[in-house]
Order: C-alpha cells, then structure tokens, then sequence
C-alpha cells in the first residue's frame, strides 16, 4: 500500500486543539454568544454547518447526533449511536449526514427525517473521522484500527482500504475527489490517491 502514498510530509511537531464544550456556540467575529444550542449532556467532539447555513450538525461523548436549526437554536433531530460519536458533517447538497463512531461504525443519515440510511462496520476499532467526497458519492473514514476507508454511499461497499502507521485521527477529501489527506498518532501527513 505504499505506493499509494503520494508525498509524505515529517513534521517536528503538530499542534491540534479543541475546545470540549456542553453546549456549542455559534460566534460572530466579536465573539460574542449568539446563541447557545443546548441539549448533549457531554463532551462535543464536532460540529458541522449545513451547506445553506440553515441546520448545525453536533456529535457528543452522550452516543448522539443532533441536528439544530441555526436560526430558532431548537433541536430538530436526535439520532444515536452505541458509543461516543467523533464526527459528524453534511453532505455537500445538505440532504445526508455522515458520522463516525466510538462503536467502529460510520453512518449515513437522513437531514429531514433524523433516520439513519446506512451503516458502514468493517473498521475494527473507534472512528475518528468520516467524510464525504466532493461530489457526495464516496465516503473516507478513518480510525485508531490505523486504516483508511474508501465507501460507496449508493451501495454500502467498501471499496478501497489503506494501511497506515498509526492510529488515523483525521482524513479529508481534495477538492478534485481523488487525492485523500490524512494525519494521525505519527509525526507524518499522507497524501493517499
């Protein structure tokens, strides 16, 4: 599987921070609260924006999804999983959510119905990302089992797998949807096409 790493970068040091909040808050420039869209009862890992800005998209240590409507700060939707959910983000014509997993999973969701369409369960540990490709056909997911995971959303297949070094922490999409980036445990940023 090497020679499906394109460059590998070696850094000295990756400096990655987050703040674990109860309640996510939307923030102008100024930084002054909005408002706060309150309901998880734990830690939120991620949080993700609808593409029309419309609906928020969070993931907690609680095992749920929850889905806001930025303008009210309701809940619409709460859908769940069996273990802490790392990621969540929408798709690209905001119909579908796709989240990772505690439980090894990635799933697909429906935006309007808060039902989920698709499970994907072939990793073998926790799923700390997952993300759809550009055109909202391929899903990339990656996790602590230290691969990297290429689905087709319409059939559920896995079509590809990458072996990595470390734990996987983060992948993402080019916007070409072929080149895939991912970064981990290790000191290095793979470049996968």
């Amino acid at each position: 599987m090497t020679n499906a790493i394109l460059q590998t970068l070696h850094l000295m040091e990756i400096h990655l921070s987050w703040a674990l909040r109860k309640a996510p808050s939307i923030v102008e420039l100024e930084r002054d609260t909005m408002r706060e869209l309150k309901g998880h009862y734990k830690e939120i890992h991620d949080a993700s924006f609808s593409p029309d800005g419309k609906y928020l998209a969070s993931g907690s240590n609680d095992k749920t999804i929850r889905i806001w409507d930025v303008n009210s700060g309701k809940e619409i939707h709460k859908m769940s999983h069996k273990r802490t959910v790392q990621s969540v983000q929408f798709s690209h014509d905001g119909r579908m959510i796709v989240s990772g997993s505690a439980d090894r999973m990635v799933a697909i969701w429906d935006v309007i119905l808060g039902k989920r369409l698709k499970v994907f369960d072939k990793h073998k540990d926790e799923v700390y990302r997952a993300r759809f490709s550009p055109d909202d056909k391929f899903i990339v997911s990656g996790s602590a089992d230290k691969t990297i995971r290429i689905w087709d959303v319409e059939s559920g297949e896995q079509l590809k797998i990458y072996k990595d070094l470390d734990m996987v922490y983060d992948v993402k999409y080019f916007s070409d949807g072929k080149t895939i980036v991912s970064c981990g445990m290790g000191t290095t940023i793979c470049l996968w096409d």
